[in-house]
């Protein structure tokens, strides 16, 4: 075999590939060895690239929402993300995005805080995200909205605000470490001009309100051309302004940042998001009073506004001046890194950051990084030197993976710990984190309201110093107990008129002992309050029902007493004891007094029998009773009036039935109103029967059935009613007080029993006595289900 020509073998090992079909089998065993081992880098840095891909599109797939913290209140100033996320762009991109104020009950929320913090992905910002740095979290900028700053520096005519140098006269109300005052130190350095010697207004008006600007009190009050001007109008303030921007201070607007961190991690997240988001700002600019009728609608304002929809109305030009100030219709989100670099310069000369400034490597492009990236990966396999260099990749990509996935625990654990801190304020208890001597570690502001005390000023102080020493003393044993025991303690105290129910739950440290505990204090003084109304209002009404009683059985003995001489007196009569009355229509009288007293006397005996259960008086005498003996009792005190009506009586008692446990008055008196009732509310020529059967649990039941005039279905619980009757078929003389139910209800209740009434109108009426298995003299033994 002829050795390689030159030129091949020029060409291997200048790393180009030569004529293989003709010479490739000829190589020498180093030069194939080297062709190999490019093979295998190329190869293994194509799958690393894979990976890499693979991992940036799905390693940030998070289920969890990505948060933006906007720097105010909802309004239209972030008009573009509310767009993004009604219309789906956000979802669109796979994203799921939650937008938070900026404002909450605590207070302002500083974005730049939010996002180093990682309670918050991305930011809306100004110049303050260059004051990141100085914090050791470096800030990148993704787009930027507003074009230009909408801080601005107002003040009434008197006060003649025409040139910077004007401030050094007038009284400003600064706001240190925010926005508008670095644009304000800024200006003052670029004309000369020491921020020190500006003079302030007194601490009292701090912060500054509009109010105080109108009523004399500061002479210039920093602010916003997205609201100042709207609020003053509608104050009917006419206000003079001055902008830095005269100065030659133009600081960018709102702008989108994250941390640079983040943005490193999943630069592919960050085009998505990004892309929605301006999107979003595209569509709101198209339709903006879709948009803000929708702010409107889902949106309170958050702060003291008399018309949310013409704020927003206002703010629509506003934002758009600020986005395109003039008309050149510039790509929404467009970002100079050049003005970037003079903004910092212009706070670097006011001594807010320090000199070291990189201006294309704080503005942020996602796309570029990961260009950029991709090929530094490639040029480092490629000198990784074959398998070595491809596994330290691959070990590379592997921590950047779980970095990413460490981040996303980091981002789920902020949000569960926003969410909780939520819950804790919201609660309506006072809650507080105290460690075992009592000394304060977190708490809520109703806890601080409790203590009458800041809640700033509580933290890391001992809460029994501010607290009443009695109650201190009572708490701090509560604690002492629970952190001693390990166990939840109870209690309840009071203190100047109100209240309390306390609860103390330990918590273990990583140790083991009880080192913290949580503290619950609900005040329950309203709750006791209608308590103890409750109890009068009870006693009151049970004070009434005795004296009711005791007042029906008065009347009821002093009315029985001549109602007997009456009844008595007329049956001589009847019966003509002294000699024939005379004429016979007083006999008729007579029987008419007769049966009128003995109506009344029945009545008045339900009555007393009835103010006798009332007032619990009535004792039963439980004994063993053949249930027959008082159906054959009842029966015969009903057999003359049945006969009357020719009704057929009949009763059907198996003699094998086990005997009751029962009072036996209270059981014929029950039979007795039963039967009653049927006899009284059949016609003429009907059928009343009386069954005595053994239920499948062993219950006993005594059933009076009828042919009767019935009982509409719903009536049935009302005739249970003291003084109730049914309605149906039913005539005057056939009506009565309407207690013999209600007895026999109470009676039955009292055996440990029930009354069941089954009726239909024109269909009779079964009413059932049913009496526990515990009270037949068997024990309640289960029935024989062929009886049944």
């Amino acid at each position: 075999m002829e050795p390689d020509s030159p030129s091949d073998t020029a060409m291997a090992k200048a790393g180009e590939p030569a004529n293989l079909s003709r010479a490739g089998a000829a190589l020498p065993g180093s030069l194939r060895q080297s062709r190999r081992r490019r093979r295998v880098a190329r190869t293994l840095s194509s799958l690393a690239l894979t990976f890499l891909v693979l991992a940036s599109s799905t390693a940030f797939a998070s289920e969890h929402p990505i948060v933006v913290q906007l720097s105010w209140h909802h309004q239209f100033q972030f008009a573009g993300y509310y767009a993004a996320q009604w219309q789906g762009f956000y979802e669109e991109a796979g994203l799921q995005v939650a937008l938070r104020p900026g404002a909450d009950g605590s207070g302002f929320m500083r974005t730049v805080d939010e996002v180093a913090a990682g309670r918050a992905q991305f930011g809306i910002g100004g110049a303050d995200i260059l004051f990141a740095r100085k914090n050791g979290v470096e800030m990148v900028a993704l787009a930027t909205i507003l074009q230009h700053s909408p801080a601005s520096y107002y003040a009434t005519g008197e006060a003649g605000l025409r040139t910077v140098d004007d401030f050094t006269r007038l009284r400003v109300a600064r706001r240190p470490g925010d926005m508008v005052d670095a644009e304000f130190q800024a200006m003052l350095w670029a004309e000369g001009i020491d921020p020190a010697s500006v003079p302030r207004p007194p601490p009292e008006v701090r912060p500054a309100t509009l109010t105080d600007l109108a009523e004399g009190r500061v002479d210039v009050l920093p602010g916003y051309s997205t609201r100042t001007p709207y609020q003053a109008q509608r104050l009917g303030l006419s206000l003079q302004s001055l902008s830095a921007r005269t100065y030659g201070i133009d600081f960018y607007g709102d702008t989108l940042f994250t941390t640079r961190a983040f943005a490193e991690t999943d630069p592919d997240l960050i085009g998505r998001f990004v892309g929605a988001s301006l999107r979003g700002w595209r569509y709101a600019l198209d339709h903006p009073a879709e948009i803000a009728d929708r702010l409107a609608e889902t949106y309170e304002p958050g702060f003291e506004i008399d018309d949310f929809r013409a704020f927003l109305d206002f703010q629509i030009d506003a934002v758009r001046t600020l986005i395109d100030p003039y008309g050149e219709r510039r790509e929404i989100g467009h970002v100079n890194p050049g003005r970037w670099r003079h903004t910092h310069q212009a706070l670097a000369r006011a001594g807010l950051v320090d000199g070291r400034f990189d201006a294309g490597r704080f503005v942020f492009d996602p796309e570029a990084f990961q260009e950029s990236r991709r090929e530094r990966w490639v040029t480092w396999l490629a000198a990784g030197g074959g398998g070595l260099g491809a596994l330290a990749g691959l070990l590379a990509l592997l921590s950047m993976v779980l970095r990413r996935r460490v981040a996303r625990a980091t981002q789920r654990l902020s949000e569960a710990h926003a969410h909780l801190s939520a819950l804790f304020e919201a609660s309506p208890e006072a809650m507080l984190i105290v460690d075992a001597d009592g000394t304060c570690l977190q708490l809520n502001q109703k806890a601080a309201q409790r203590l009458d005390a800041e809640a700033k000023a509580l933290i890391n102080r001992n809460v029994f110093d501010v607290m009443d020493p009695e109650i201190a003393r009572h708490r701090r044993n509560m604690l002492n107990s629970a952190v001693d025991t390990g166990q939840v303690v109870h209690s309840c105290d009071e203190h100047q008129g109100r209240c309390f129910e306390n609860t103390i739950v330990p918590i273990a440290g990583e140790d083991g002992p009880m080192a913290r505990a949580a503290v619950f204090s609900h005040d329950v003084t309203n709750w006791r309050v209608q308590e103890q109304k409750l109890q009068q209002a009870r006693a009151q009404a049970e004070q009434a029902s005795r004296v009711k009683s005791q007042f029906i059985a008065i009347m009821a003995h002093e009315l029985r007493t001549p109602l007997n001489a009456i009844i008595g007196f007329s049956q001589m009569m009847k019966m003509k004891v002294f000699g024939p009355i005379g004429d016979r229509h007083y006999e008729d009288y007579v029987d008419d007094v007769i049966a009128s007293g003995e109506h009344m006397l029945s009545l008045i005996n339900d009555l007393l029998e009835l103010s006798r259960m009332e007032a619990g008086t009535v004792e039963l005498e439980v004994e063993e009773v053949d249930p027959a003996e008082p159906v054959s009792a009842a029966r015969a005190l009903v057999q003359e009036q049945a006969g009357a009506k020719g009704l057929t009586l009949s009763t059907d008692i198996d003699p094998a039935l086990p005997p009751l446990l029962a009072d036996r008055r209270a059981l014929k008196q029950m039979l007795l109103n039963l039967l009653t009732n049927a006899v009284k509310f059949t016609p003429d020529g009907g059928r009343v029967g009386v069954e005595a059967r053994r239920l499948p649990d062993g219950s006993l039941a005594l059933c009076v059935t009828d042919t009767g005039v019935g009982i509409a279905e719903e009536e049935i619980a009302r005739v249970l009613e003291p003084f109730q009757q049914g309605r149906a078929g039913r005539t005057s003389a056939e009506l009565g007080a309407g207690l013999g139910l209600t007895l026999v209800k109470s009676l039955i209740e009292q055996h440990g029993g029930r009354l069941e009434l089954d009726s239909r109108p024109d269909h009779g009426t079964t009413a059932t006595l049913i009496f526990p298995p515990e009270g037949v003299a068997d024990g309640g033994r289960p029935a024989d289900r062929s009886q049944g």
